[in-house]
Order: structure tokens, then C-alpha cells, then sequence
């Protein structure tokens, strides 16, 4: 015969829903107790790790404020940079012009000095 031909099997007793849902509370109040002695027993063990990984989090929020900081004057450098690259080509490109043999002519014929070009080209000095 099989399991399920036989009369004389009987089905486990199953437990009264009243009952269960008793066991449960106390069973949760009883956990919540020792989940709090747990939690101070467990902090005051692990205290100095504790301590130690607050200096970590604390020297890592420090390191990325200092590199943002720095990050931040980077930028501000950089268009300094840019401005004063523009002045100076322009302060270059102003010297060119007025150094050409022209201006210069012109700039020496205003103030009356009396110079005159060299059209002649410059002597060699041989020395033995």
C-alpha cells in the first residue's frame, strides 16, 4: 500500500491562529529588548573603529572640499591666463608696427633731432 491509501494516516495538527500571533509579539518584544543591548554592546566594543573610520570619513570630506577649492582657482587661473595673453599680442603686435623703419622715421622727423638713415652698408674690419 502507498501513503495515500492508508487509513490510518493522520493529518499533522496545525496551530491555532490566536496562539501564533501571540508567540509573535512577545517574540518581536523580546528581540527589540536584546536588539538594543546588542546595539550598546556592539558600539561600546567596536569604539575605537568607530572613532577611526568617523577621522576617515571626516579626512575624505576635508580632501574633497580642498580639491574642489582647488579645482575652482584652476579655472579662475586659466581665464587670468587667457586675459593676459591677449594684452600681450596686442602689446606685441603694437611694438612690431611701431619698430618698423618707417615709424620710426616718422617718430625721429617729429622730435627734430636731426638724424639721417645710413643707406650704406656696414664696413668689415679685418684684423691680422
Amino acid at each position: 500500500m502507498t501513503a495515500f491509501n492508508k487509513p490510518n494516516v493522520k493529518p499533522k495538527n496545525k496551530v491555532k491562529a490566536k496562539s501564533a500571533t501571540k508567540n509573535v509579539g512577545t517574540a518581536m518584544k523580546k528581540a527589540h529588548e536584546i536588539g538594543d543591548n546588542l546595539d550598546l554592546n556592539w558600539m561600546a566594543k567596536n569604539f575605537n573603529y568607530l572613532i577611526f573610520v568617523t577621522i576617515l570619513v571626516l579626512l575624505y570630506i576635508s580632501n574633497v572640499r580642498s580639491a574642489e577649492k582647488i579645482y575652482k582657482n584652476v579655472g579662475e587661473m586659466s581665464s587670468t591666463v587667457k586675459e593676459l595673453r591677449w594684452e600681450y599680442t596686442t602689446k606685441k603686435a603694437k611694438a612690431e608696427v611701431l619698430t618698423n623703419k618707417g615709424n620710426i622715421l616718422d617718430l625721429l622727423a617729429k622730435q627734430n633731432l636731426n638724424l639721417k638713415t645710413i643707406n650704406q652698408a656696414p664696413q668689415k674690419m679685418i684684423l691680422y
